[in-house]
């Protein structure tokens, strides 16, 4: 293969028409794939600048403060102008140094998906839970052995109010989730639950708020599926939004009674 940049418009231009047979649109990949790349940095600096008044939550930096020193660790693909972009956002922010490094350099392996081999990300995790009975987060590990040696990071405030929001889970008798998108819904935790949840709730930056996410990450299958099946039955309530990690849609409700899905609204002509 030649170095030559290949235009994704001329091999998905326009919207395919519908399969023979079938009602619905052919496969396709998102519109936002095919838009065209800038390589002018004072573009992006707008959307960097707007990113880190997002203190928490996913895609967060954090609670950035003047004087930090930071570490930013990404895959060897990260898009480089992207990071000089967050990179002098955060220095007009007054953080005093921002070094970056990938996972490579923290000793990890290359590994390299496809769409085809989208299903890989969750079998390649499983073998560890099922066969040690506890998930091992082989990235956690490579950068603590990395920062032994290289004090002097900060940007522990994080850590600190994500450790007290997981040992509040030990505390809970129930659980109940509201959203301004119409989520309600909500199921009870023994007080055994509550003891197991901690122990696997805990993902920098990513909570695991459920609590039997919590007790299927941090501990043996027998002890899930035992869990659930006490659990599952409590869970009710109805799960709303517009939203999700790729992008918007029209509003949609999912129903839930005793863990299970009875009815789905909304969601336009795909729903």
């Amino acid at each position: 293969m030649s170095g030559r940049n290949i235009s994704l418009n001329s091999l998905a231009p326009g919207v395919p028409a519908a399969l023979p047979g079938f009602q619905y649109p052919a496969p396709r990949h998102p519109a936002y794939l095919r838009q065209e790349r800038t390589t002018d940095i004072e573009a992006l600096m707008p959307l960097a600048r707007a990113h880190l008044q997002r203190r928490y939550g996913r895609s967060a930096l954090g609670d950035i403060r003047e004087n930090d020193h930071l570490l930013i660790i990404t895959f060897p693909h990260q898009n480089d102008l992207v990071f000089e972009a967050l990179k002098r956002a955060l220095l007009e922010r007054g953080v005093a140094r921002v070094d970056r490094i990938n996972t490579v350099d923290l000793g990890m392996d290359t590994v390299v998906y496809s769409a085809a081999d989208g299903w890989r990300e969750i079998t390649d995790r499983l073998p560890p839970m099922i066969e040690s009975g506890v998930e091992f987060n082989v990235a956690s590990a490579a950068l603590k052995r990395f920062l032994d040696d290289r004090p002097g990071y900060t940007g522990e405030i994080w850590r600190t109010i994500d450790l007290k929001l997981v040992a509040a889970f030990g505390r809970a008798a129930a659980v109940r989730i509201t959203s301004p998108e119409g989520t309600n819904i909500g199921w009870d935790v023994t007080p055994e639950q509550a003891a197991l949840w901690p122990k696997g709730a805990y993902i920098s930056g990513h909570i695991l708020g459920s609590t039997i996410q919590g007790i299927r990450f941090g501990h043996p299958v027998e002890t899930f599926l035992k869990e659930a099946k006490i659990l599952m039955p409590t869970l009710n309530g109805v799960i709303g939004g517009t939203s999700n990690h790729t992008g918007y849609y029209p509003h949609i409700e999912v129903h839930v009674e005793r863990g299970m899905i009875t009815k789905i609204v909304g969601g336009g002509k795909y729903g």
